[in-house]
């Protein structure tokens, strides 16, 4: 099963994804295939920080082969609008590295996660949410991790509750 955003020809799995026909599909897009392994670098390279994974929707946005509503850019990380939004903020933040999941992250992945969260509150500023968000990373599938590449949601604009989920 393949999906097609904007175009771009995409493998099919298991997670909410839009297409450009609004109708929602259940769609995975794994960041490597499970035979070849999390480290397979194929074809696309962010000059800054390395290797990026060709079968990644999330390294695809970041080299810009498949569009995102951009919502802020630096050296380390790459933020846009949630496809699927939960609050009237809800931004996905990124590293550039490819970075398969929190679980998978080593001591030399610190500075792009806190990175991420340094641009969430950035943007949390830039919006005026800053008396009330959320930053979330989902870490698994049982969690609600459906791209794996780790990104930290930034949830704001509304009362939030607790528990979440």
């Amino acid at each position: 099963m393949a999906a097609t955003l904007a175009g771009v020809a995409l493998r099919a799995g298991c997670v909410n994804f839009a297409t450009t026909t609004r109708i929602k599909q259940r769609v995975y897009y794994p960041c490597a295939s499970p035979a070849l392994g999390p480290s397979v670098v194929v074809g696309l390279k962010n000059l800054k920080t390395g290797p990026l994974m060709k079968d990644c929707l999330f390294c695809r946005v970041v080299s810009g082969e498949i569009p995102a509503k951009k919502v802020y850019e630096d050296e380390h990380t790459f933020a846009f609008e949630d496809i699927n939004p939960q609050a009237p903020t809800h931004v996905l933040i990124v590293p550039k590295k490819h970075i398969r999941g929190l679980k998978e992250a080593s001591q030399e992945d610190a500075d792009a996660i806190g990175r991420c969260h340094l641009t969430a509150a950035h943007i949390a500023r830039q919006r005026s949410i800053e008396d009330g968000y959320r930053t979330v990373l989902n870490v698994g599938a049982k969690a609600g991790q459906s791209v794996f590449h780790l990104h930290v949601h930034l949830i704001g604009g509304r009362n939030l509750q607790w528990p979440p989920g």
